[in-house]
């Protein structure tokens, strides 16, 4: 099972890395481009569309994940298929109006003339962002890992080359940025729902509807508490500050996210699998596969944020120009939050693929508590690090929370997996702090120490090479595409 997983995840992570390299060089683009006040707005309207998603998406992503992977024929899962797809588009119908009714309040606390103008991107972004999103997720349940890595890899070039033809050589600026986004989501939603199996019609099984959205409807009071442990801190710091320095906390979380983005890929894989496994009572099993990946996905997780931390200064310079050198200190403290939330989210994937959803409001209850308190006493006092700080809060007050809730479903946690490599993280910064010597051999040196000192406590393997090595073998480069 673990050697399936890895296959998917090298399959997935191989067009994630595709992606995100054209995501890079948009980002490049757009930074040098777009003024760091246009670019804010572009980030804040994002924010925006996340607050109507939490709306509009009443749990059926994940939910429509569980329900195909653990369908026991076709026909079954042509029928949460179509009930699902059939609920999302008529969520997006109310949501949007509602978003157009509500535009004055919504706009209300951020004095922007330029957000005013570009509002009406807001209900069409949710829409299609939605659509995908959720038919990324039947792809999931499905487990067409190599299809979902081709339209990511197409997806990403065609954004890129939108960009460059609307930014760069049409010159239409942050309309245009918004502009290529809107298209490529609406090819991938268009591509992903050719490549789900079977006829696609409208469908409304009340019966079946209650069952998903009663599965549903924790993991949408978790998208609510999500949002606001999440996202709440680009609002905040739109209505206290200015879009500005909304740039510059986006741009210092552009190079986490990114990685968190190639972590979804091992997501995509891990959750179907964890699904399959607790649905035929193979417990442990289940257990084995979790710790297997809490500690490989410790190590990388950790070891990029340590490297990306060392050449903070150098990465921002070369990626987004020397105006957001401010974003670099922002930028250190996040990717330590994105190792944390990795973590995490792997053991709460472990709970909710048992069947416990519900467990997942009480981890991010706490969450979103920590993170509300924290960005509204931080922020005024030292602005943008106060955002980032908050969400080291809020993920770090979270973690032992889903450690508890795994083991009330009978599953032991490893926590040595992920304490040991980030306590080797902290003892390379603290060298790094601590001396303040900005050689480049020395901060190799720290590199390598924390790479020493995981291979001698266990935390990478021999065997890990192995399996990973045979997974190379199954690339979509290597092998005939296939589902």
């Amino acid at each position: 099972m673990k050697h399936a997983i890895i296959k998917g995840i090298v399959s997935l992570g191989t067009s994630s890395f595709i992606q995100i390299v054209f995501g890079f060089v948009t980002m490049m683009i757009v930074a040098r481009v777009i003024p760091e006040e246009t670019l804010g707005v572009y980030f804040l309207l994002f924010a925006m569309v996340a607050l109507l998603e939490m709306a509009g998406s009443f749990g059926l992503r994940l939910s429509a994940a569980k329900f195909v992977a653990a369908a026991e024929s076709d026909e079954e899962r042509r029928d949460v298929v179509n009930n699902v797809l059939t609920f999302t588009v008529l969520a997006v119908a109310v949501v949007s109006l509602l978003a157009v009714a509500g535009k004055a309040c919504l706009l209300h606390f951020f004095k922007s003339e330029l957000m005013a103008s570009l509002f009406f991107f807001v209900p069409v972004v949710f829409a299609v962002q939605l659509i995908e999103n959720t038919l990324s997720y039947v792809m999931q349940g499905y487990q067409l890992y190599r299809k979902m890595a081709l339209i990511q890899a197409l997806t990403g070039l065609l954004n890129c080359g939108l960009v460059l033809l609307f930014v760069l050589v049409v010159k239409m600026g942050v309309e245009g940025y918004i502009l290529a986004t809107v298209i490529s989501l609406t090819l991938a939603a268009a591509l992903r729902y050719a490549a789900i199996p079977g006829p696609k019609k409208l469908a409304m099984d009340t019966g079946l509807i209650k069952r998903i959205l009663k599965f549903g409807l924790p993991l949408q009071g978790n998208e609510v508490l999500t949002f606001f442990f999440q996202r709440v801190d680009v609002l905040l710091v739109g209505m206290l500050m200015d879009p500005t320095h909304v740039a510059y906390l986006a741009v210092a979380g552009r190079i986490p996210d990114y990685l968190k983005r190639m972590y979804g890929s091992f997501q995509s894989v891990y959750f179907p699998h964890m699904s399959a496994l607790f649905s035929r009572n193979a417990a442990a099993e289940a257990e084995e596969v979790m710790n297997h990946f809490v500690r490989l996905s410790a190590f990388v997780a950790m070891f990029s944020a340590l490297l990306l931390t060392l050449f903070r200064r150098e990465v921002i310079v070369l990626a987004f120009s020397e105006k957001y050198l401010p974003s670099a200190p922002v930028m250190a403290v996040l990717l330590v939050v994105a190792s944390i939330s990795l973590v995490s989210t792997i053991l709460d994937s472990a709970f909710v693929s048992a069947g416990r959803s519900s467990f997942l409001l009480i981890v991010n209850a706490v969450s979103a508590i920590a993170s509300v308190a924290a960005n509204v006493t931080l922020i005024p006092l030292i602005g943008v690090m106060g955002a980032a700080l908050a969400r080291l809060i809020s993920n770090a007050a979270a973690n032992p929370l889903s450690v508890w809730c795994v083991r009330r479903v009978n599953v032991r946690v490893q926590i040595g997996g992920y304490l040991k490599p980030a306590l080797f993280l902290g003892i390379s910064l603290g060298l790094y702090w601590g001396l303040g010597w900005e050689s480049i051999v020395f901060r190799c040196l720290l590199a390598l120490l924390f790479v020493v000192l995981c291979a001698w406590f266990s935390i990478i393997r021999a065997g890990d090479l192995v399996a990973l090595s045979q997974s190379l073998r199954l690339l979509p480069g290597q092998r005939a595409l296939k589902t």
